[in-house]
């Protein structure tokens, strides 16, 4: 009668039949490390526990995406420093400090890197001009919010690409962060939770002319609130079942400093200011015509 198997035999056995070993080469695995059982004790063990040969998981994996965990948060989006409209910032900044906002979110385009394209060559700009100017907008929403989380967007990967990828988008901002609370991340979004709601902040690949329209799509496809940037439009609306909040943020450039706006002609839309306060999960969208409506409501 043969011996019952032991829970390191067992272990042993499954381990090779699921590393794709026959029976014939587990036989000879067990007998020349000392393990007395037969060909057919073998085969019929594995047939009965019903083990079989299995794929490895990939080793690649991403991180996990950030989380900016605020009640009541500011979102910008395409600052584009040094081409920065920074009495825009500031406007929005002390509203959302006189509505207790804690929470600071940047989707994308903080700098605009100029000083690699083709653009900021022709009117000087350098990269020295470009980070001290960053370094500068990220100090002042470091020292007026708690939680703080920044993601690059298309113009961060210029330089990624001119290092040929030798540094990571997260790694670029990181070069304008003092306080070591500050999140970046390698994507181009993140998440907020605020009021029990979630929204995907985005710099998306896509650009359209239509106001929102990008975030409507992106609201569809993932199931979620989204609040973007890079189109540097404006508009808030619903997916088109009624489900989630797709919202254009509008940018914080100053479109007039930016040449290849104002040099060249096109028939896209004009840039607009614009931000984002999310209060309790209820998205306010704060444009030009409507900041002095919200500076005077009483705090909510």
């Amino acid at each position: 009668m043969p011996s019952e198997w032991s829970p390191p035999e067992l272990a042993l056995l499954k381990e090779l039949v699921e590393q794709g070993l026959n029976d014939a080469q587990i036989f000879e695995r067990f007998q020349s490390g000392g393990i007395s059982r037969t060909y057919k004790g073998i085969q019929i063990k594995r047939q009965r526990k019903g083990w079989r040969a299995r794929m490895k998981p990939s080793p690649f994996n991403l991180d996990k995406a950030a989380l900016l965990e605020a009640d009541r948060a500011l979102l910008l989006f395409d600052i584009h420093a040094p081409l920065h409209h920074a009495i825009w910032i500031e406007r929005v900044i002390d509203l959302a400090l006189k509505w207790k906002v804690t929470g600071v979110g940047v989707g994308g385009d903080i700098v605009d890197f100029s000083s690699v394209s083709y653009w900021g060559r022709t009117i000087g700009i350098e990269l020295d001009d470009e980070e001290e100017a960053a370094t500068n907008v990220v100090m002042v929403l470091e020292k007026n919010f708690k939680h703080k989380v920044l993601c690059g967007g298309n113009h961060e990967m210029r330089v990624v690409r001119k290092l040929e990828h030798a540094k990571k988008l997260g790694s670029v901002l990181d070069g304008f962060c003092g306080d070591p609370t500050t999140v970046t991340t390698d994507r181009k979004w993140f998440w907020l939770e605020s009021g029990g709601q979630k929204f995907r902040v985005a710099h998306p690949k896509n650009y359209n002319r239509i106001p929102a329209r990008t975030a409507q799509a992106l609201a569809s496809k993932y199931r979620c609130n989204v609040i973007g940037g890079h189109n540097h439009l404006w508009g808030q609306t619903r997916d088109v079942s009624n489900g989630w909040w797709a919202i254009d943020a509008g940018c914080c450039l100053d479109a007039k400093r930016v040449g290849y706006l104002e040099e060249e002609m096109s028939t896209n839309p004009q840039a607009v200011l614009g931000a984002v306060i999310v209060m309790e999960g209820i998205p306010v969208l704060l444009g030009q015509d409507n900041i002095e409506f919200y500076e005077r409501c009483a705090v909510p």
